[in-house]
């Protein structure tokens, strides 16, 4: 084959030509110059030279014979350039035969990366998705040839005549060119990670179609051979049998490496059912030299994190659960620990496992960052529990045990805190990595658990709290006298304990059984002592009593860390004068407050409904929650005066949506605030006819409603979906987000809008329904939406609070 130098190239074209040509031509790779007849050669020079920053992406498909097609990809290069093809590819139903590609380095030195060559690596893993490796491509910039050969799979027997064969052709053309262009169009991390996220869900939307052969990928062997092949670049061949998406899901994960492709090598065997792909990789500049213990790593983590790949399609955010899955290897690699990397290797053999772990890791930000990073070992026993389709999480009944266990020996208060608080961490981690694993798990389970522990953090932390306080200043002296001694069931006596003088109470969704991901945690203490009464026993000197109580709801509120704003963190707002009131009130203020001729506000009184005692004193709690029935149940015209709920609720709303165009799932017409507020009433409304509509349970008080005809059975359909809903859509905000606050919809066609709507459980399209998951969640939004705005004004005679 001829030479190529400038004076070849004189001979093929003209003079002028030529020379504009060799600046390419120079930068050829030998294997190419080898393998490329003179006239191909020629032709690729001409394309190349073509290529520009306005006209970054050249593409060629052409029919080869009835059944066999050719893709021919000339670009400037960019890192994950590869993968995106692939993935294009594998979506479109190209199945790929053979095929080799190319790099031409650069004329000029590639410019580097805003981040530092060391945090490279650490880049590319990072929850924002894949890191840039070179800006925008400029004159003389690394360029690529990549050439695939292959045939069709996605063909129906209606669709397999020249006219759909030219259309595809056409598709298939037109969406590389347009994923390509804007690869290179893209400014930042987080434009390059949505992009890398909607070309993996179109090939997870073409592998959801054929679960069979994908779940036979996942579990066939695969051979890798890699070899030093100079002081910077690796070859590695693979050796597999032929599985959809197979070169894109290997691709994904020596971009998810680090690993830069330089030429790739692709062929089919004789047989046609084993795939032999050899890379020649560069590392990432964070890697100083090539080490056998390096190769182990890149040998194993391509190996599990290509056959992970292949158990993303359920996951919300499957780059980001590729990335995790890398750092976690990484964590593996770096404890040295044969027996850990030894269990890992065994897990990734389990379809199900695997495909928990894919959910866990693309589901929450808040649980990588939290209780997943860096914690290999705690993964594996929550992993195995999953695989043997057993709960991740103990019996509620085991709970209270479980947390005196934890309790158990700890030497003073501050360990005490501590360990209450570790175990309130595991047991988030759990019951949430429940709920994500089971997809068969519904919201009352979830929030069944979270308020369990949610009652045992906060009665065991008040306790604990006045037991160290008492040990310091004494009892309170009781203002109710107390008997001497108490009677047990069966009639026995035993001696009476010091009444604690205080009780706890839950409030809101705590109170309502209703809490799920990122709930705080709404709280009332009251006491009933003499505020002027003092402390006496202790070590220190007495108190009184209203110092007593203060410092002890401050101490006990605090008891309960929360990791993040608004995770079960205590909120004790909602008590008589709201902050300009007592922090701990009496249960005579209480009682005047909330009374006749009191100044509480009918939304004030209306939020008692949810108030249930749950720690303290239990003589206190029943006298409270009589209380409680007598202003609110036994009195509801205070509490049902329409004018001023509406008022009061249309200033929530419009403080919390000043924006009435963005949507949220909270507060926007129709949203969950509406439909809680609108069942409060009816409890309240009709509890003289349902007595059983006297409780705080939200599910007790749906079921009261349907029973006692105070809903219809279309309403009750209405309201029990579209509080399901909506609980649903919240839950996938919060899991995310990792806070109760921002419940905003991501906007329309955004890519965090496909995430929201995969957490909230919306499958992939299919081609029965094409429709886009999130165009089905905000379809769904308005649907629910609009049967709640309906119902309350049928119900109530009024519009939502907030639209005029």
């Amino acid at each position: 084959m001829t030479a190529l130098t400038l004076e070849t190239l004189m001979t093929w074209t003209d003079e002028e030509e030529a020379r504009r040509l060799w600046s390419v031509a120079e930068r050829l790779p030998e294997r190419y110059l080898q393998h490329t007849s003179d006239a191909g050669k020629l032709e690729d020079l001409r394309v190349l030279a073509r290529l520009s920053r306005e006209r970054p992406v050249e593409v060629f498909v052409q029919q080869v014979d009835d059944h066999d097609w050719s893709v021919a990809v000339y670009a400037i290069d960019r890192a994950s350039e590869f993968a995106a093809i692939a993935g294009v590819l594998a979506s479109m139903g190209f199945e790929v035969r053979g095929g080799q590609a190319y790099t031409l380095p650069g004329a000029a030195k590639p410019v580097a990366s805003t981040s530092a060559p060391a945090r490279m690596l650490r880049g590319l893993r990072s929850p924002r998705g894949f890191r840039r490796r070179v800006t925008p491509p400029r004159s003389g910039g690394a360029l690529i040839i990549d050439r695939f050969r292959g045939h069709r799979t996605l063909v129906s027997d209606d669709a397999s005549n020249e006219e759909a064969g030219h259309a595809w052709q056409v598709a298939l053309r037109d969406r590389l060119i347009q994923t390509l262009e804007e690869l290179h169009r893209c400014a930042d991390d987080d434009a390059v990670r949505a992009l890398a996220d909607r070309v993996t869900e179109s090939v997870l939307s073409v592998l959801s179609d054929q679960p069979t052969a994908v779940a036979r990928a996942a579990l066939l062997p695969i051979e890798l051979d890699l070899k030093r092949v100079g002081d910077r670049r690796i070859s590695l061949e693979v050796r597999a049998s032929d599985t959809p998406a197979f070169l894109y899901t290997l691709a994904t994960a020596l971009a998810v490496r680090g690993l830069a492709i330089d030429s790739v090598e692709i062929r089919t065997d004789d047989s046609g059912e084993q795939v032999v792909d050899r890379f020649e990789l560069s590392l990432p500049p964070s890697i100083t030299e090539i080490t056998d213990d390096l190769l182990d790593r890149i040998r194993v983590s391509a190996l599990l994190i290509k056959q992970f790949g292949y158990r993303v399609d359920q996951t919300p955010e499957p780059i980001k659960a590729l990335a995790r899955f890398q750092d976690l290897l990484e964590d593996i690699f770096l404890r040295r620990n044969p027996a850990l990397l030894k269990a890992w290797i065994e897990l990734s053999e389990h379809d199900r496992a695997m495909r928990g772990l894919a959910r866990l890791l693309g589901t929450s930000d808040r649980l990588w960052e939290e209780c997943i990073r860096g914690q290999s070992e705690r993964l594996i026993d929550i992993l195995r529990a999953h695989r043997r389709e057993q709960s991740v999480v103990g019996t509620q009944q085991s709970m209270p045990q479980r947390l005196e266990e934890a309790l158990d020996r700890a030497i003073g208060i501050e360990q005490q805190r501590d360990r209450l608080n570790a175990f309130k961490d595991d047991e988030l981690f759990r019951i949430d990595a429940d709920y994500i694993l089971d997809r068969k798990s519904d919201f009352s389970r979830l929030s069944e658990r979270l308020t369990q522990l949610a009652e045992i953090l906060v009665g065991r932390s008040a306790e604990l709290v006045y037991e160290d306080m008492v040990a310091s200043y004494g009892h309170p002296v009781s203002s109710v006298q107390q008997p001497a001694q108490s009677a047990m069931p069966g009639g026995l006596m035993c001696p009476a304990r010091p009444r604690r003088g205080y009780a706890v109470f839950a409030l809101g969704k705590l109170g309502g059984t209703a809490i799920g991901f990122g709930s705080d945690i709404e709280l009332l203490y009251v006491h009933d002592q003499d505020p002027n009464a003092t402390t006496a026993g202790g070590k220190r000197p007495g108190i009184s009593c209203a110092e007593f109580y203060t410092q002890f709801t401050q101490e006990a509120s605090a008891f309960i860390r929360a990791r993040r704003d608004g995770i079960f963190e205590p909120d004790l707002r909602l008590r008589p004068y709201g902050n300009d009131g007592p922090l701990i009130p009496g249960v005579e203020l209480f009682e005047r407050y909330y009374g006749p001729g009191g100044p509480a506000h009918p939304f004030e009184l209306l939020s008692l409904v949810r108030l249930r005692w749950i720690g303290g004193d239990p003589e206190l709690g029943y006298r409270v929650q009589r209380l409680r029935n007598q202003f609110v149940y036994e009195q509801a015209e205070r509490v049902l005066d329409l004018d001023a709920l509406w008022s009061i609720w249309g200033q929530m709303k419009k403080q919390k949506l000043p924006n009435p165009q963005r949507i949220n799932a909270k507060y926007s017409p129709g949203s969950l605030v509406d439909l809680e507020g609108a069942l409060l009433i009816l409890q309240v409304a009709h509890a003289e006819h349902v007595p059983q509509l006297r409780t705080a349970r939200m599910s007790r008080a749906f079921e009261a409603m349907r029973l006692g005809g105070v809903l219809s059975p279309q309403a009750y359909a209405d309201v029990r979906g579209g509080y399901s809903f909506l609980r649903r859509l919240i839950n996938a905000l919060r899991v995310v987000r990792g806070h109760a606050k921002d419940l905003f919809l991501p906007e329309p066609g955004s890519t965090e809008l496909t995430h929201l709507a995969r957490r909230t459980g919306y499958p992939l399209p299919t081609p029965e329904d094409p429709t886009p998951s999130g165009e089905r969640l905000l379809q769904d939004f308005e649907y629910h939406t609009g049967r709640i705005r309906v119902f309350i004004e049928q119900t109530l005679g009024r519009r939502c609070p907030g639209i005029e």
